[in-house]
């Protein structure tokens, strides 16, 4: 934390040299019962994965991901699909739908411009409840080193949200533009997630600590062609079986190019603290209207 000229522990935003949102801040954003509900269902998410040991000093963390995936690479035959842990939970699927939606109305209010790019592309067939987001990621105790993100969507933003846990430390920092976030129980911060990030460390007794957060995102190669192609011959199998389907057609997006590659860093000359403002856009009266949008959303 030392290393860090800003912390920023109130609804803030900080912003590159050109004016564009980096990261951004919301505090208590996210209802207690939306949290709790959805923890029930995704706590059990993260399992020792080897694939992320590279940011958690060679150790294999606890991290899962939920929703749809597209296993390119992987040694497996079935690939652009739901998660193994998506369709293991299918009855209870549901319960997570309301804490998708206020991530995603959160993130429309205080980005526009991003979500709109993002909601654009994304292929309606791996939409979680209708957001512009197709996979969740969680993580359990897991301090990650300094990274930046693969697979996400270039033009758009993720969400980080802390759904429980008893902790100090683990700001989310942001090194390039010397700014961490304290990020709390109920708290949500959007962000360039191909800018490195990392968390500082713990505080208080390492061995009594737990956190769960999920990040909300796009995953760019579920909407290639390759991925078209699967959700096509997937559908045509499916009609021919007489299955019950969600959608009789496939409609394919531009998806954009996505480089997959760390962004650049447009970093002001000036004070550090020039870095920092108050996310004024997100006052108490724009939360209250994200909580009436959910709420109409989700009795749609």
């Amino acid at each position: 934390k030392s290393h860090y000229n800003i912390i920023i522990d109130a609804d803030g935003c900080v912003r590159d040299a050109k004016g564009g949102i980096v990261a951004a801040l919301i505090k208590n954003a996210l209802p207690e019962t939306v949290t709790a509900t959805a923890s029930e269902v995704l706590r059990s998410a993260p399992a020792r994965t080897s694939l992320r040991a590279n940011i958690f000093g060679g150790e294999a963390p606890l991290s899962g991901i939920a929703g749809y995936y597209d296993y390119t690479g992987a040694p497996i035959e079935f690939k652009s699909r739901k998660t193994s842990f998506t369709c293991e939970h299918a009855d209870n699927w549901h319960k997570v739908f309301p804490l998708v939606t206020y991530a995603s109305e959160i993130y429309k209010a205080v980005c526009p411009d991003e979500w709109a790019k993002q909601d654009a592309v994304i292929p309606d067939v791996v939409r979680i409840n209708g957001t512009p987001f197709s996979t969740l990621t969680l993580n359990q105790r897991f301090r990650t080193a300094k990274h930046t993100d693969s697979g996400d969507f270039d033009d758009g933003f993720g969400v980080l949200a802390v759904l429980e846990g008893t902790f100090g430390g683990l700001h989310l920092g942001v090194p390039d533009f010397g700014t961490c976030f304290k990020m709390e129980k109920g708290d949500v911060l959007i962000f360039n997630t191909h800018h490195f990030h990392c968390n500082t460390e713990l505080e208080g007794d390492a061995r009594l600590w737990d956190r769960l957060t999920c990040v909300f995102y796009y995953r760019a190669m579920l909407g290639e062609p390759i991925s078209y192609a699967n959700y096509e011959r997937r559908l045509a199998e499916a009609l021919a079986e007489g299955k019950h389907v969600r959608f009789d057609y496939i409609q394919r997006k531009p998806n954009g190019v996505n480089l997959n590659r760390p962004a650049e860093v447009y970093c002001p000359l000036s004070s550090p603290f020039s870095l920092c403002s108050a996310l004024s856009c997100f006052s108490e009266k724009v939360k209250a209207s994200v909580f009436d949008n959910v709420q109409h959303l989700l009795t749609l």
